[in-house]
C-alpha cells in the first residue's frame, strides 16, 4: 500500500466517522434527521474532505516541514479559523439555495459562531492527525536511514579486518616454508580452516562467542608454530560465556595486536592470556600479553585495530558496551571488552 492510498483511506475513513458521529448524536437527541440536516451534513462532510485535501497540497507546496514551530502553530491556527468560516458560509449558502430558504444556522448568529468554532476544532483535530502521521513517518524513515548507514559502516569496518587478518596469517605461514616444511604444511591446513570460518562469520552482524573463540584458538595455534617456545598461550574461559553474541573478528583483532605489537617485539617472547567470564549479565573478555602499550594518535600501528573495535562497539551497542586497553606495571598489557547480552 503506497502513501497516496493510505492518505485517501484515512481521509475517507476519518470524515466518514465524523458524519456517522453527527448522525448518531442527532438521532439520539431528536429521533430522526430532517431533510435540511441531511443536506447540510452531506455538504459539510464533502467540503471537509475537499478543503483539507486542498489545504494539504498548499501546505506541502509551502514546505511547511522547514518552518519553525512558532510559525507553524500561528499559520495553522489562522488558516484553520479561516477554513472554518469559509466552510460554514459556503455550506449554508449552498444548502439555502438547494432548499429554497435560509437555514436556521444561517439566520442565527449565536448558532453559526458556535458551528464555526466546532468546525475549527474538527479542522484542528484533522491537522493534529496529519502532523502526527508525518512526524512518525519521518521518524521511521530517519530510523531506517540511520540503520542503513550503520549497516554500511559495520560492513566497511569488517571488510577492513579480513585482509588485515589474512595478511598476518599468510606471513606466519610464509615464515615456516624454509625453516620447517612439515610445519608449514600443517599451518596451511590450519589457515584454510581459519579462512573458511572467517568467511562465514564476516557475513554476520553478530556471532556466538564460542565460534569466535575457536577461530582465535586456531590462529594462536598457527602463531605457536611460528614462534615456538617464544609464545605461550593460556585460556580461562567460563562456560556461561557461550550464550553471548559478539561482533565477528573483534577478539581476533585484539589477539593479533597482542602478538604483533607485543610478543613479536620481545627477544624472549612472552605470554598471551585470554580470560572470559560473565558478571552482571555482561560478557567480559580480557586479553593480556607481555609488553608495554604506547598509543600515539597519529602514527601508532595499533590504531587501526583499536579504532575499529571502538567504532563497531559504538555502532552496535551504543553506551552499553565498553573497551579499554591499559598497562599493568611496565611489562603487562590488558585489553578488556565489556559486552551486554542483548542489543
Amino acid at each position: 500500500m503506497n502513501r497516496n492510498t493510505i492518505y485517501w483511506s484515512l481521509q475517507l475513513f476519518g470524515w466518514g466517522a465524523y458524519a456517522l458521529l453527527i448522525i448518531f448524536f442527532t438521532m439520539l437527541a431528536a429521533g430522526r434527521l430532517q431533510s435540511s440536516e441531511i443536506v447540510n451534513l452531506f455538504l459539510t462532510t464533502s467540503f471537509f474532505i475537499i478543503s483539507t485535501h486542498v489545504y494539504r497540497l498548499c501546505f506541502r507546496r509551502m514546505k511547511w516541514m522547514s518552518w519553525s514551530i512558532v510559525k507553524l502553530v500561528l499559520i495553522v491556527l489562522l488558516s484553520m479559523l479561516g477554513l472554518s468560516v469559509i466552510s460554514y458560509f459556503f455550506v449554508e449558502g449552498i444548502a439555502s439555495l438547494l432548499l429554497g430558504e435560509l437555514t436556521a444556522f444561517f439566520s442565527d448568529p449565536f448558532v453559526y459562531i458556535g458551528v464555526i468554532f466546532t468546525n475549527m476544532l474538527f479542522y484542528l483535530l484533522w491537522m493534529l492527525f496529519y502532523l502526527s502521521f508525518h512526524y512518525f513517518e519521518r521518524y521511521s524513515t530517519s530510523l531506517k536511514y540511520e540503520a542503513a548507514v550503520k549497516e554500511f559502516e559495520l560492513n566497511r569496518l569488517k571488510s577492513q579486518l579480513n585482509p588485515h587478518f589474512i595478511f598476518n596469517a599468510l606471513n606466519s605461514t610464509r615464515a615456516l616454508i624454509d625453516e620447517d616444511p612439515k610445519k608449514a604444511k600443517d599451518s596451511v591446513t590450519q589457515l584454510s580452516n581459519i579462512l573458511r570460518s572467517t568467511l562465514v562469520m564476516s557475513k554476520k552482524k553478530l556471532i556466538n562467542f564460542s565460534d569466535e573463540l575457536k577461530t582465535v584458538i586456531d590462529y594462536l595455534a598457527l602463531e605457536k608454530i611460528r614462534y615456538e617456545e617464544r609464545l605461550s598461550v593460556e585460556y580461562d574461559i567460563n562456560e556461561d560465556t557461550s550464550r553471548f553474541m559478539i561482533p565477528p573478528l573483534m577478539i581476533q583483532t585484539l589477539v593479533e595486536n597482542s602478538i604483533k605489537h607485543g610478543i613479536s617485539t620481545l627477544p624472549s617472547g612472552g605470554r598471551v592470556c585470554i580470560k572470559a567470564y560473565v558478571q552482571n549479565d555482561k560478557l567480559f573478555v580480557e586479553i593480556g600479553n607481555d609488553g608495554f602499550f604506547l598509543y600515539q594518535e597519529n602514527n601508532d600501528p595499533t590504531k587501526h585495530g583499536i579504532s575499529n573495535t571502538l567504532q563497531r562497539l559504538n555502532l552496535i551497542y551504543g553506551d552499553d558496551a565498553n573497551f579499554e586497553i591499559k598497562n599493568i606495571g611496565e611489562t603487562w598489557v590488558v585489553a578488556k571488552l565489556e559486552i551486554p547480552q542483548k542489543i
